[in-house]
């Protein structure tokens, strides 16, 4: 993304940011975003009082250590579990309008609290014992709940 603005002898200049890859054109001084248009890499010359909010096109990782609470059975009152919970995702540019509307830039929020909410309400569905001898299934069953939450919008991400 690069913007133009006017340097102190009159003339336009141009800035790149190369740490975004998509964008939405916002105004400095009164900080309305516009959200109809998506803007790829590149150089616009957008006037002086004009910049960017950038969204990372490039594939997103998401780890995190999770405890959970396990499922209790006969005397086992349930035991906390940790998991470590990795996948990657993409945004969606034809979206990030809507994306922008919802969180503004701060997508990162919206993926951790869906993936947690998914992991923490399923997998009390297991005992301690069925973490040790049914892996796959529970790794199966986590990893489709978690689709099932992110679903929930759909068209902000592509996992």
């Amino acid at each position: 993304m690069c913007a133009t603005s006017a340097a102190s002898n009159g003339m336009p200049s141009w800035h790149r940011d190369r740490r975004c890859v998509a964008g939405l054109r916002s105004q400095k001084s009164t900080g309305k975003v516009w959200r109809d248009e998506v803007y790829e890499a590149g150089r616009y010359g957008i006037g002086p009082d004009y910049t960017f909010r950038c969204y990372p096109l490039n594939v997103q990782n998401f780890n995190e250590r999770l405890s959970v609470w396990s499922k209790s059975s006969g005397s086992d009152a349930g035991s906390t579990v940790y998991l470590d919970v990795s996948y990657q995702y993409l945004l969606n540019p034809e979206k990030l309008g809507e994306l922008y509307s919802m969180v503004a830039l701060n997508f990162e929020g919206l993926v951790a609290s869906r993936t947690q909410d998914a992991i923490r309400n399923t997998a009390p569905l297991f005992g301690i014992d069925s973490y040790l001898s049914q892996r796959p299934l529970i790794e199966a069953t986590l990893q489709r709940k978690r689709r099932e939450y992110a679903d929930a919008v759909p068209q902000y991400f592509e996992i």
